[in-house]
């Protein structure tokens, strides 16, 4: 089972980084475990997801 890392949209704004990477509806973008080795910064806080549950985030459109 893989695990990925949603990062808040403005934290990937603010340091120009992984602009290619997918995004969530709500605008997070989604990180592998190697992603993360390619940075030397704090993420603040992430949200960690699995295979199945970042399936479910990304079929579902934003509510809002």
């Amino acid at each position: 089972m893989a695990y990925h890392i949603l990062v808040p949209k403005e934290l990937i704004e603010q340091r120009h980084v992984f602009p290619d990477n997918p995004k969530t509806a709500d605008g997070r973008t989604v990180l592998s475990i190697r992603d993360l080795s390619y940075t030397r910064f704090s993420y603040g806080q992430v949200e960690i997801v699995n295979d199945a549950d970042l399936a479910t985030l990304m079929a579902t459109p934003e509510n809002n």
